[in-house]
């Protein structure tokens, strides 16, 4: 998208969201706009698909499958949550524009899982580990200059909490290096470094 375009922030209440859906359409309707469905709000995309000819971007990070059934094991009675994300994953991800993944080969997952074209796929690399799932690859490695790291995320083993937190006391004596975790973490004297500033 280009810079320098007007965004909002619109929270949608959980028990309205066909009525908060429709309002916010009705708002902008004179508008070229583009919609961003932010994780873990999936289930956005079908009722903004219905009512919309405009754009949907999912900013899924991850689909729900390797969030609810993988990490969590949380498959409901007789499975029921198992199938109801399976296929929320596929319609939301199929009604969406445009969705962005955390790491290369979660595109090549879901574009395998999910029957989708590649082209539809992107992501934008957090630090995910995908050494806790199944199908693990070999992540390309970025290089450069670095003057900040950034993590947002759930503190869970699989965001690559730990994989970080190593990387920050290894280079802990490093000035030109500084990280920012934004994410629901205790407070801790055992976490608190130099180089790392916690949100």
């Amino acid at each position: 998208m280009k810079k320098g375009l007007d965004s909002f922030w619109i929270d949608v209440d959980p028990q309205n969201k066909a009525r908060e859906i429709r309002d916010v359409i009705n708002r902008f309707k004179s508008l070229e706009v583009i919609y961003v469905v932010a994780s873990p709000s999936h289930v956005l995309v079908p009722y903004l698909k219905a009512r919309t000819r405009n754009r949907i971007v999912l900013d899924a990070g991850w689909p729900l499958y390797d969030g609810v059934i993988q990490s969590r094991r949380n498959y409901g009675f007789l499975g029921w949550r198992f199938v109801y994300t399976l296929l929320l994953d596929f319609f939301t991800l199929h009604l969406s524009s445009k969705v962005f993944l955390e790491s290369p080969s979660q595109v090549g997952a879901c574009k395998r899982r999910y029957l989708l074209p590649k082209k539809k796929l992107a992501y934008l690399a957090t630090g995910f580990d995908e050494n806790r799932f199944q199908n693990a690859k070999d992540q390309a490695i970025v290089r450069g200059n670095i003057g900040f790291v950034l993590f947002r995320g759930g503190p869970q083993e699989e965001a690559g909490l730990p994989v970080l937190f190593d990387a920050i006391g290894i280079l802990n004596k490093r000035s030109n290096i500084r990280f920012v975790v934004v994410s629901k973490l205790p407070a801790s004297k055992a976490l608190q470094r130099r180089n790392l500033e916690i949100l």
